[in-house]
């Protein structure tokens, strides 16, 4: 079984919702091996205040730790002002082994 987990914060001024991180998994050491899974997870709250953070989980029964050599974190959310969401751009990790 491989997983990751870990904190989504909302660094953004204003409230953010429909949170989501989406977890690409690769073959080799760096984004040029085979993509092994791509899945959006979510994390426990779909809206964050400024400075929240909210846990996220995935995990995968079919994979083992040696078959992946690297991964990358996205988090995407929609920015809450005034009553009106307006999508934000996806924020990248790239963690190392």
């Amino acid at each position: 079984m491989y997983e990751i987990s870990g904190q989504m914060r909302n660094d953004e001024p204003v409230a953010i919702d429909n949170t989501s991180v989406v977890v690409t998994l690769y073959s080799g050491p760096d984004e040029s091996g085979i993509v092994r899974r791509c899945r959006n997870v979510s994390p426990s709250a779909h809206t964050l205040a400024p400075g929240q953070s909210s846990a996220f989980k995935f995990t995968d029964d079919a994979l083992n730790f040696g078959d992946v050599g690297s991964y990358r974190l996205q988090a995407q959310a929609r920015r809450l002002e005034s009553g009106v969401a307006s999508d934000l751009p996806g924020r990248s990790q790239r963690p190392g082994r």
